[in-house]
Order: C-alpha cells, then sequence, then structure tokens
C-alpha cells in the first residue's frame, strides 16, 4: 500500500486494505462547513492555459479560514502499482502556488476566486481534472473539495463499417460544438476555415466518411465547445485516422 493522506487527518504508510477502508468511511459521515462550486471559463487547448472559478460558501455559523488549493491531475496514467497497468488522478500540476489562496468567509457568506492553470505539453490530448480543496493550514484538515472533469474535452473515434464516428462528452455549458478537420496536416489549429459542422449542445457524436479506407488521405479532427455568447468553454484532443497498403508476395 501507498502513503496515503485522507482529508489530510489521517496519515498512515504501509498499512492493511482494512485500514484503509475504516478511515475513509469515518471521514464520510462528517459534515463539511462549506459548499464548493467549481467551473471551467476558459482553456486554449494549444498553449494548455485556462481558467477556473471557484465559489465556496460557508454554511456554517462561525468563520472559517483556510488555504485555497488547487490541482491538476492526469484521468489515466501508465504505470504499475498492485497489479494495476493504469493509474488514475496523477498529479500534473499544482496552482497557484503550494501555499495556496487565503480563504477568509464569515457564517453564510461566498467567497469567489478565478484562477489560471497551466497543463502541461505531454497532457493536452488527455482527459484531465482539475480538483480544489480548502484546507485549515493548522491542522491540515480539508474542509471540503470540489472536482472538474471538463478540462480537456476528450475526444474518440471508432470505424464502423465505412463511417468513422466522433464521439465527446457532453459539457453542460456548452450551446454547440464546432468540428473542425482537416487532411495531411495533423498538428493544425482551429480556425473558421478549417470547421467542417457547427452541431447543438446536447449532441455527442459526429459521423464522417472522408478518407475511411483511403490510405492516401488522412485526416484529423478537433471538436470544440462553445457557450451561448460564442466563448469557447474547452478543445479536445486531436484526433486522427488513416490506413497502410499493405503488399505481400
Amino acid at each position: 500500500m501507498p502513503n496515503v493522506c485522507i482529508d489530510g487527518i489521517y496519515v498512515n504508510v504501509n498499512d492493511s486494505y482494512y485500514w484503509y477502508r475504516l478511515r475513509f468511511n469515518e471521514r464520510k459521515q462528517v459534515d463539511s462547513p462549506l459548499l464548493m462550486n467549481l467551473q471551467l471559463e476558459d482553456y486554449d487547448n494549444s498553449t494548455g492555459i485556462g481558467h477556473v472559478r471557484t465559489t465556496v460558501t460557508n454554511t456554517s455559523d462561525s468563520y472559517l479560514s483556510g488555504a485555497l488549493r488547487y490541482v491538476a491531475t492526469g484521468d489515466d496514467t501508465v504505470g504499475t502499482w498492485g497489479g494495476f497497468d493504469h493509474l488514475s488522478n496523477t498529479a500534473l500540476h499544482v496552482f497557484p502556488s503550494a501555499s495556496g489562496i487565503l480563504t477568509n468567509i464569515r457564517a453564510g457568506e461566498t467567497f469567489e476566486s478565478i484562477d489560471m492553470f497551466q497543463i502541461p505539453l505531454s497532457w493536452r490530448h488527455k482527459p484531465c481534472t482539475i480538483v480544489a480543496f480548502v484546507q485549515n493550514d493548522e491542522d491540515r484538515e480539508i474542509y471540503q473539495s470540489a472536482m472538474l472533469h471538463e478540462v480537456v474535452l476528450g475526444l474518440s473515434g471508432d470505424v464502423i463499417g465505412s463511417d468513422l464516428v466522433l464521439t465527446w462528452p457532453a459539457i453542460s455549458q456548452a450551446t454547440q460544438y464546432r468540428i473542425h478537420g482537416i487532411a495531411g496536416t495533423p498538428y493544425f489549429e482551429a480556425t473558421p476555415e478549417n470547421r467542417l459542422i457547427t452541431l447543438p449542445g446536447g449532441t455527442t457524436t459526429w459521423t464522417t466518411t472522408d478518407g475511411i479506407g483511403d490510405p492516401d488521405t488522412h485526416w484529423t479532427y478537433i471538436t470544440i465547445a462553445v457557450d451561448g455568447s460564442g466563448t469557447i468553454l474547452t478543445g479536445s484532443n486531436r484526433l486522427g485516422e488513416f490506413e497502410f497498403q499493405c503488399s505481400f508476395p
């Protein structure tokens, strides 16, 4: 078992599964004095830079002070541990700093902060999560946390017969999805000139036959989620299709 820290309260090393499960179940029964909401304001997949808006409400009857901290995590990391060959929620980046943002909230009041993050270059084509939490720096207890799973829009594809079916997760604030694509240039940026189609919010698939079965034509696609004001919420990884022609003697 690895080193485990649960809500900043319980810390143990190399103990049994029973110990970890018992401490975890105990912490689930503890009511939090805070409510937290995390929303993606914007994200540029070419630079990995984005902003999140965090809202924290003190629902207790007393004044609370702590530090607001963020961690960007990778949802799927190749690595071996305990019989697994992939790991989830691997920490990639702590922001804005390890010391966090001082958060003082009176009873019944709300604190809001908009903060910048940057996804490392090697992770900009993979699913990532932003985790925010408020922590008491005196005893290290974590009061509350929130997660945002919509940082990089995970674009995937399946070839079904002569069709390529693109699929992506729904983004709650999106009113439209813009599908961009180009043949022969895998590392392109989404522009109005290479937009193939605009789909309404709620759509999570699109089907094309471009390049399927043609070893001389390779297409690459990007999906962009846009809100009602025309602001880009997030972009997807690049997804390419290609075939090879094989000759046998």
